[in-house]
């Protein structure tokens, strides 16, 4: 029986026209479109209201799209994107070639690289276009809380873009059933229970010959639930003549997952008197998912066949038949009805499911349907274990052809382990991984490892199962009790780099410390070397090498990046282009920094060539790491926004946090302060959800120079002191520097050039760049500024000359701006001065960079005035004062008016 409130498909439903009225409106079909979830408790009728409004939707000239999500089909990565598209394969071939590849990748039809969350996300909403074909689209999802997660993402990625697009998106879930992000995702509609009224109406139409009693008594424990009010008359005991002198004993309604599990014993008291094909047919389907009933009737003739053998469905192998000829079981025809005939020949196998009103057959006779969720659990829940794994084992032979179906079947047949089916389990989880679903893939792993022998292997499966979890997915609590785990059955270790790759990063995001980290991943690439054989190809090892630069990146010294220096030179045929990049940009940036931009300028290219919101993340948020010392984080904004917005709607945490990171920087050298700030509160709550402690204080680092150069002095100094408290702890020295130059700019500005001094020579001492400090680049200006106005002139000099012979002016814009301002603060001549401070601000694009370039324009004023030309020094004074306004950086405001002042007075002097 459908999920419904109508007594017959077809009809109107009773009751329901409110309800049907607010959603429509709601959904705006064919207005621009909207989404929506429609929340009920099993049985309200959802089912029934999503049959409503698709067969209304022609009428609207509208286009339906429907899917339901199967509890036991929840394991397959997009399976139930395939199901909604399968039948419209031929409209595939209408996308751009770049879609086309990644969603026939995605639903399993092709092989090739893995394509991203967001790339589906695209090539799925602008399938949906073309099979609406310029139409309104109503796209409904029954059963979403058993929808497996990878389509589960792209729907909320549908969701959030459908307005405007002309899609009406509607999910129908149980409420409690959702996990807190896909709760929140969308507008609820929650579907009440029928009143009195309209429960009664429904109860009549359908059993007008129900006694009065009977019929107060169903209402009662109904409590205005649909499916109950249907099915309960078929389990009341014959009833005596209403008697009107007695009066009706009073009926409290029963709790709904009461009602839930009285439904289900219900059907499965149905199911329990139905011929004994057709209880193996229906089992079948319960566990197949997709009700294709070419694989149904596969399976069935594939299970008759194992009967005849000793064991399939309803036989235990172990144990002999679970139901004899004396169990109480109906035979069928009179004969036997576990032997001696063929299914493919026994076609009334579906009748007596149709005829109980158990499921229907849809799309021309193609696909079986439940007509309720609670049917498919009451058929499992009642079927012997045996006879669970016998119907698994039988559909894993039927889907020969689709290898990962048939691997996750074969799992649930078996109890023991056995390496061949953990193999292919394996196999099949590689698959999930090509086709972008890391979650599923991680799943699928843990599945093989438990069915993988004691041994080596089984750790080698469990540690790529925390490999996943740690690097893409965000689940770092998972990710260490399977490692441990994976040590557990491996315990001297078989230089996994899956292993240690995930070990690395959860001792970072842990209570370990950067150079522990970087020992463990060093020695296993070193103790690999026999398996990976320094090939570039070798995906393993490729981000196995990511993860050390970034903790060599962390520890800011030379003896940690040589071990990157000659596993990179190693590798053959060469490095891929963003680890020879990042040997550059990220360790030394001040000496080998500016060498690099001819190898990024490549980089660069290949993301610009993508079609727009289809670049790589992976590649994205690698060329942003490798663009940021360069400062050229600017070219990679748009893709790394791409990532942000994958990010939000369920997207890999690591790449999401990691292009945040990115923006962020970008927004505070460019001076979009106040979307940096909104982006850290953003990334620092990601950290936070996900367990990456160890790149919170990039997030922390935003807040504190911000706070800082607006002038939230005390604030921003505190925030710096949290950071340099974690980096000292975990032996980070990088996160330390972030903070102190934090710390610095904040000090400047409160006019404490002592502290910003302090500050400033923890990065880097006065007169060197500190080698494969990176952060030394960003402080160096800052350094030279507290020490001139701290009457250090010898230190500042000293660092411009490191600064010269450096050469950082060849890095950036932003660099050869500051190399020449910080010349002019040093030069004691004026005429000179004045000269390196025109020179600096001619720079081109120095106006790019906002505050930089405006705390030269004040400096310049400054010296303008004190030599006496002060009517020179308002035009550089006013611009400084209008940069700092709109910056909010109310200390460098507050000196640029003084000065502004001092200049209408040139008798009066400043201090």
């Amino acid at each position: 029986m459908a999920d419904s409130g109508t007594p017959e498909a077809g009809c109107p439903l009773i009751g329901r026209d409110r309800d049907l009225r607010l959603l429509r409106e709601r959904l705006r079909l064919g207005s621009g479109g909207g989404a929506l979830l429609l929340s009920g408790e099993a049985g309200v009728g959802k089912s029934a209201v999503l049959d409503a409004l698709a067969a209304a939707a022609p009428a609207d000239g509208a286009r339906v799209l429907r899917a339901s999500g199967v509890e036991f089909e929840a394991h397959c990565g997009y399976s139930v994107l395939n199901q909604l598209f399968f039948p419209h394969l031929a409209a595939l071939e209408r996308l751009d070639t770049p879609l086309r590849a990644a969603l026939r990748v995605a639903l399993g039809f092709d092989t090739g690289p893995a394509p991203e969350h967001l790339l589906v996300s695209n090539a799925v909403l602008r399938l949906l276009q073309a099979v609406a074909d310029g139409r309104p689209l109503l796209l409904l999802v029954d059963d979403l809380h058993w929808v497996d997660p990878a389509s589960t993402a792209v729907f909320g990625s549908v969701a959030r873009r459908a307005p405007g697009l002309d899609i009406a998106f509607l999910a129908a879930a149980r409420p409690g059933e959702l996990g807190p992000r896909d709760a929140d995702a969308l507008p609820a509609h929650d579907l009440p229970p029928l009143a009195e009224e309209a429960a009664g109406r429904l109860l009549g139409s359908r059993f007008p010959d129900l006694s009065r009693s009977a019929h107060r008594r169903v209402l009662a424990e109904a409590g205005g639930n649909p499916l109950a009010l249907l099915e309960l008359p078929t389990a009341l005991p014959p009833a005596p003549v209403d008697c009107p002198a007695v009066p009706p004993v009073p009926v409290t309604p029963i709790a709904v997952s009461s009602l839930g599990n009285r439904l289900e014993r219900l059907f499965g008291a149905r199911v329990a008197g139905l011929p004994a094909p057709s209880r193996r047919l229906l089992l079948l389907a319960a566990l197949e998912g997709t009700g294709d009933l070419g694989v149904l009737r596969a399976a069935a003739r594939r299970a008759a066949e194992e009967l005849g053998t000793g064991s399939g469905p309803g036989q235990s192998p172990e144990h002999g038949p679970e139901h004899g000829p004396d169990d109480g079981q109906k035979p069928d025809d009179g004969q036997d009805p576990e032997h001696g005939q063929d299914p493919e020949h026994r076609r009334d196998d579906l009748a007596p499911l149709e005829q109980e009103r158990l499921v229907h057959v849809e799309e021309g006779g193609r696909r079986l349907a439940f007509r309720h969720p609670l049917i498919r659990s009451a058929v499992v829940g009642q079927a012997p274990s045996s006879a669970r794994r016998a119907a698994h084992a039988a559909l894993a032979a039927a889907l020969a052809g689709r290898p990962e179906r048939r691997a996750w079947h074969l799992g649930e047949a078996t109890l023991e382990p056995d390496e061949e089916v953990a193999a292919l389990l394996a196999h099949a989880a590689g698959l999930s991984l090509r086709r972008g679903d890391a979650s599923g893939a991680m799943r699928t792993l843990v599945r093989s490892a438990e069915l993988t022998p004691d041994g080596p292997q089984r750790g080698r499966r469990l540690a790529e199962a925390a490999y996943l979890g740690a690097e893409s997915t965000g689940a770092l609590t998972s990710a260490r009790r399977l490692l441990d785990h994976a040590r557990q059955a491996a315990p001297v270790g078989d230089g996994s780099l899956h292993s240690a790759t995930a070990a690395a990063l959860l001792l970072l995001n842990g209570d370990g410390d950067v150079p522990a980290a970087h020992r463990l991943l060093t020695s296993a690439i070193e103790s690999a070397a026999a398996a990976h054989g320094h090939r570039a190809e070798d995906k393993a090892l490729v981000d196995a090498l990511h993860v050390l630069a970034v903790l060599c990146f962390f520890g800011a010294d030379e003896a940690l990046w040589q071990s990157y220096y000659r596993a990179v030179e190693r590798l053959t045929p060469g490095p891929p282009a963003f680890l020879a990049v990042l040997g550059r940009t990220f360790s030394d940036p001040a000496r080998t920094g500016a060498a690099a931009h001819g190898p990024l300028d490549a980089l660069t290219l290949a993301l610009a060539a993508a079609p727009v919101g289809e670049a790589d993340p992976v590649l994205t948020t690698r060329v942003g790491t490798g663009a940021l010392y360069l400062d050229r984080l600017g070219e990679v904004r748009t893709p790394a926004w791409q990532v942000v917005r994958a990010g939000r709607e369920g997207g890999p945490a690591r790449r999401y946090i990691s292009a945040l990171i990115h923006l962020c920087l970008d927004d505070y050298l460019t001076g979009a302060w106040d979307e940096a700030l909104d982006l850290a509160r953003e990334g620092l709550g990601a950290c936070r959800e996900h367990g990456y402690d160890a790149f919170a204080w990039y997030f922390q680092y935003i807040e504190a120079i911000v706070l800082g150069a607006r002038g939230h002095t005390a604030e921003s100094l505190a925030t710096a002191g949290t950071v340099i408290d974690w980096a000292t702890r975990h032996r980070a020295p990088c996160a330390a520097h972030y903070a102190h130059h934090a710390a610095a700019v904040a000090a400047l500005g409160d006019g404490d050039h002592a502290l910003a001094h302090r500050h400033a020579v923890a990065v880097s001492p006065a007169g060197t760049l500190a080698s494969h400090a990176p952060h030394a680049l960003w402080v160096a200006a800052h350094l030279v500024e507290a020490a001139v106005r701290g009457d250090r002139r010898e230190e500042a000099a000293a660092h411009v000359r490191a600064m010269r012979e450096n050469g950082i002016a060849a890095v950036s814009s932003r660099h050869a701006l500051l190399v020449e301002a910080s010349a002019a603060l040093c030069a004691e001549d004026d005429e000179e001065a004045l000269r390196l401070f025109a020179l600096a601000l001619d720079t081109p694009g120095a106006e790019r960079w906002r505050f930089d370039h405006a705390r030269v324009q004040l400096a310049q004023g400054e010296r303008l005035r004190r030599t006496g030309a002060s009517a020179g020094a308002r035009a550089p004074l006013r611009a400084a004062l209008a940069s700092f306004e709109a910056l909010g950086a109310t200390p460098w405001a507050d000196r640029a008016r003084a000065e502004l002042r001092a200049a209408d007075r040139p008798g009066q002097l400043t201090i």
